[in-house]
């Protein structure tokens, strides 16, 4: 678990690295909302820069089948990849690229329809649920909170003929439906089959997505566009046990953990940004640098209980006696 959140951040970085009005009269500069903005992005710098100290956790994820009763696994808004996995309580194994299949040496193009026996194989991004629909039905959605008037949320999918569902929006034709989470509770008029795209306005409390009495998502408060990724699995595992890397979500409110949680790496990373805003790229490599150096000391020393030791087998070593 953390032990930094943005708003201890805040409180504790020096007033050097908070942002200042270009010209100093600048109307409407928000100073500390440009330093919260500022702390997320450099946080998803250094997401991208590697595998820093809390961005490896371990987790165990339900599978569920598809059409074809093949199972896959889709990551929560939180984890970017898996790392290594496998069935739960059993053995692990590397995670195949959605490209393996198009290399040389790889087993060749999977048949769509073929029941999948193998390792864990990346399916790519964009999926909007955490499992599918089985039957074509109207779709459900529900707040744990009670929502304004104005909390949208646009569904687009496909009806059981794999046709486009459109609606009528503001008088308007549109791709998909809209939702008001303000009035409570919502169920479509439309059936749909399929669902590639969802997006929403940052709600108060979680929203349900159901097809019947089958849940299909949950989603958080601070979410807006969807896009999750997903694995096929082998179609004998009933969940996945491994290890993940977190991917950064945005920030947004005081208690909202911040990992890596290198106070001293962020504000490091604020003045790299800070250089870069003023066209100077080289000092503000130089910082970005540093924070890189100081992340990964950080790293060996919490890694340094599980460093491989080399043994060497009695016999070799009178060998090796013998040989000086």
């Amino acid at each position: 678990m953390s032990s930094l959140t943005l708003g201890l951040a805040v409180e504790r970085l020096p007033s050097s690295v908070v942002p200042q009005p270009d010209p100093p009269d600048l109307e409407g500069f928000d100073a500390q909302a440009e330093l919260r903005s500022n702390i997320n992005r450099v946080l998803e710098r250094l997401y991208s820069e590697g595998k820093w100290e809390g961005l490896l956790v371990q987790a165990t994820i339900t599978a569920y089948e598809d059409a074809n009763d093949n199972k896959f696994i889709t990551l929560p808004r939180h984890l970017e990849t898996c790392i290594r996995a496998g069935k739960s309580g059993y053995k692990t194994v590397a995670v195949q690229s959605e490209w393996y299949q198009y290399l040389p040496q790889g087993r060749g193009i999977r048949k769509s329809d073929e029941k999948y026996y193998g390792p864990i194989q990346d399916m790519g991004e964009g999926f909007v649920t955490f499992r599918d629909i089985e039957t074509a039905s109207q779709l459900t959605l529900s707040s744990s909170e009670t929502e304004c008037a104005g909390s949208y949320i646009w569904i687009r999918g496909k009806d059981s003929n794999g046709n486009k569902i459109y609606s009528t929006v503001d008088g308007e034709r549109v791709e998909g439906v809209r939702l008001d989470l303000g009035d409570g509770t919502q169920t479509t008029s439309e059936t749909f089959k399929e669902i590639y795209s969802v997006e929403k306005t940052p709600t108060t409390g979680v929203i349900s997505l159901s097809a019947g009495a089958t849940t299909l998502a949950k989603y958080e408060s601070g979410e807006r566009a969807i896009s999750y990724r997903r694995y096929l699995v082998d179609r004998n595992w009933d969940s996945v046990q491994g290890i993940f890397k977190r991917k950064h979500c945005w920030a947004i409110s005081d208690n909202d953990p911040l990992y890596p949680d290198s106070l001293e790496a962020i504000k490091l990373g604020l003045m790299a940004l800070n250089a870069e805003e003023k066209a100077d790229v080289e000092r503000g490599q130089y910082y970005m640098d540093r924070a890189i150096l100081l992340l990964n000391a950080e790293l060996k020393e919490y890694n340094a209980g599980q460093e491989g030791v080399m043994q060497i087998a009695p016999w070799l070593t009178r060998r090796l006696v013998n040989m000086t």
